[in-house]
């Protein structure tokens, strides 16, 4: 029994370091439970001090697997199920990591709802530093999604970015990727907005209206910015008394956009001159 918890509290180890925390949790349940029936039928009472620092190890990484996922309860039902292998030092020490792990829990939810409908309301000044705690308490995606929002309607956008690569380090989400891709949007990098929209549709959404709209937006805004900026250029040549380089700039300007005004109004300042000093 030695040699053989020995061995699976090592690969339990391997297993929680690499935060396969499912696989920790099926094995650990597995053994433990042929260990109790094994102790049954043979009526054992008393554990050999090696076979006893095997089993609390093995105690021990189930129980911090299962508040690794957030399931609390399947905690506290292990940590109560095989308390009998344990000493009072260390039942106790695994009972406070799991109270405070519930405590920090029940935290952690206070501060996301707070967060969130201080968020809904915009009052994102007072939002922020909740949903920081919120994130503090638990690695959580959609806290995470909402600190991020916070922070981009608060124009951080390099906070805001941080954050939500964060968001999807846990989850390849669409409104994650929406999120991500606007951050750069608000700092006029469409490639990189585009990048990131193309790579969730071809690796993760597919068939996401929300990303192919973001896409049709990105086209449009690309476009606004070149001909808001060969409209400017038209008409600093404008105030140089150059008409005709003006006017070809300001053509280009509201053909890749037909509703700038202020394009719009010049050009027609310029041709109305034009007809009447021709006299057509």
């Amino acid at each position: 029994d030695g040699m053989m918890l020995s061995f699976y509290s090592s690969l339990l180890t391997l297993y929680y370091e690499k935060r396969d925390f499912s696989k920790t949790i099926s094995v650990s349940v597995r053994v433990l439970l042929d260990y109790s029936i094994q102790n049954d039928r043979k009526n054992m009472v008393h554990h050999e001090q090696n076979e006893s620092t095997h089993l609390l190890a093995i105690i021990s990484l189930s129980i911090r697997a299962y508040l690794s996922l957030y399931m609390i309860s399947q905690a506290k039902n292990m940590l109560g199920q095989y308390s009998m292998y344990l000493d009072e030092k260390d039942k106790q020490e695994l009972t406070e990591i799991t109270d405070s792990f519930e405590s920090k829990w029940k935290e952690h939810h206070e501060n996301f709802a707070v967060g969130t409908l201080k968020y809904m309301e915009a009052n994102y000044t007072e939002a922020l530093p909740i949903l920081h705690k919120a994130c503090e308490t638990k690695r959580s995606g959609e806290a995470l999604f909402f600190l991020s929002s916070c922070l981009f309607q608060l124009k951080r956008y390099d906070e805001s970015r941080e954050a939500i690569e964060k968001a999807l380090n846990i989850r390849k989400l669409p409104h994650y990727f929406h999120l991500h891709a606007r951050t750069y949007i608000e700092q006029a990098d469409f490639d990189k907005a585009l990048e990131i929209c193309k790579g969730a549709l071809d690796n993760y959404h597919p068939t996401s209206r929300l990303l192919n709209a973001l896409i049709v937006h990105i086209y449009e805004s690309h476009a606004v910015v070149a001909a808001n900026i060969i409209s400017d250029l038209a008409i600093e040549k404008y105030k140089q008394y150059d008409e005709t380089g003006a006017l070809d700039g300001l053509n280009e300007a509201i053909t890749k956009v037909p509703s700038l005004t202020e394009a719009r109004i010049l050009r027609a300042e310029i041709l109305y001159r034009q007809k009447k000093l021709t006299g057509s």
